[in-house]
């Protein structure tokens, strides 16, 4: 590229953004050009630490018709990402958010780092899953005597206003048809747990399903990929007044995302995509089936095949108070074959055939494990007429029969 020397020059980056999609590549990053950067905000911002949010307090259910766009001129204070941040991102994230929500062209930003302003529209999107017609952004710099001195934002977007807010309207009513299978007055627990299953055992997990890194893949297709599941549970469980951000990162070394939420004053994981048997698959599985080994789940499970990418601080996790187990009496911490017998009984028979239950430590779940299987214990509540399999998650100590009638 030919540099030409002007008392103020311009010149245009281009940023490229890819989202995750539990198998595409991610954050491969183009740049069309590179100039030196002056590094004078980076270095103020070297100093400061890390900001975790505190969890809030109870949040005012918002109104779901109104708030399903959220048009507003200024970011809504309390978004995690948002509240992680430091300084100069904060303005930054509130100048994108605005740009994103008005459809603007261009504007002008309170940085020269290129770093700060990635920082600040990545925290936009996930703490805003409803954001579904941009992927990527442009920025210029402008330079004098070789020194950046001003820059401005440019969104990419994927289609035009109106036919956002045409799409934004069928979401609407798809969303509002979905929340209201849930009372305002719920617990944090009991909502999170609603959308959980709802979108695991409705939607589909799809590679190539249209629109899959965004929420229209989920509200408008019925089909799409981690990167939607994740959005779409951030988007619907804002609407019902609990705190969630999408984290996105690698599992089992594959690019991946999925949710932070906080439930009665706490912080938990949750992986939507991995509650949904389309996703996990395997032999025996009861159609619709939802797996809740990943709702609500402390960083140290989470951490055993999921690893953050650290776009922004996060918490440690540790309660399991609103773990879907301990919540649903379905955690052990001791061995009662009598109690534990008379869960597998009330299971089989509410859950469609289905029994989970969760051990605390390795030794006993392997104590259960190999009594109910190795043992044959499972067939003191089974006949000869049922076809029984069972899935051993050894990270999650969770041990799952599947029967079905023959």
């Amino acid at each position: 590229m030919e540099k030409r020397k002007y008392s103020i020059m311009a010149l245009l980056l281009m940023l490229s953004l890819v989202f995750t999609g539990c198998g595409q590549e991610m954050m491969d990053w183009m740049t069309e050009a590179v100039v030196e950067q002056a590094k004078e905000e980076a270095a103020q911002q070297a100093g400061e630490q890390p900001v975790v949010p505190e969890a809030p307090g109870e949040v005012k259910q918002p109104d779901i018709d109104s708030a399903a766009v959220r048009d507003s001129v200024a970011a809504p204070a309390g978004q995690y990402a948002y509240a992680s941040l430091n300084g100069t991102a904060k303005e930054v994230y509130e100048e994108v958010y605005n740009a994103l929500t008005e459809f603007d062209e261009s504007v002008n930003v309170s940085t020269v780092d290129e770093d700060i302003l990635e920082q600040a529209f990545y925290a936009v999107l996930a703490d805003h899953g409803e954001i579904f017609w941009v992927d990527g952004y442009k920025y210029t710099e402008y330079t004098k005597n070789d020194r950046v001195i001003s820059m401005d934002f440019q969104p990419t977007y994927t289609m035009e206003q109106t036919q956002m807010q045409s799409y934004q309207r069928q979401v609407e009513v798809r969303v509002k048809d979905i929340l209201s299978g849930i009372s305002a007055n719920a617990s944090d627990y009991e909502k999170a747990k609603y959308v959980y299953e709802t979108l695991a055992s409705t939607v589909a997990y799809q590679n190539d399903s249209p629109n899959n890194q965004n929420i229209l893949s989920v509200f408008l297709g019925g089909s799409t990929v981690c990167q939607g599941y994740a959005s779409a549970t951030q988007y619907l469980l804002s609407l019902l007044g609990v705190t969630c951000v999408t984290v996105s990162g690698t599992a089992m070394g594959t690019p991946h995302a999925w949710n932070l939420v906080c439930l009665d004053g706490q912080y938990y994981y949750m992986d939507t995509t991995w509650g949904s048997s389309s996703y996990t698959g395997g032999e025996g599985m009861a159609e619709g089936y939802v797996d809740y080994s990943y709702l609500a789940i402390t960083s140290q499970e989470l951490f055993c095949t999921h690893i953050p990418d650290h776009t922004f601080s996060l918490p440690v996790c540790n309660s399991i108070e609103d773990n879907y187990y301990v919540r649903e009496g379905l955690y052990f911490t001791e061995w009662n074959s009598t109690a534990i017998g008379e869960k597998i009984t009330e299971q089989k028979e509410q859950k469609n055939g289905v029994v989970s239950l969760k051990f605390s430590y390795d030794e006993l779940y392997q104590l259960a494990v190999d009594y109910y299987t190795e043992e044959g214990h499972l067939w003191d509540y089974y006949d000869g007429n049922d076809s029984v399999y069972y899935v051993e998650d050894t990270n999650m100590r969770v041990l799952t029969i599947f029967s079905v009638d023959s």
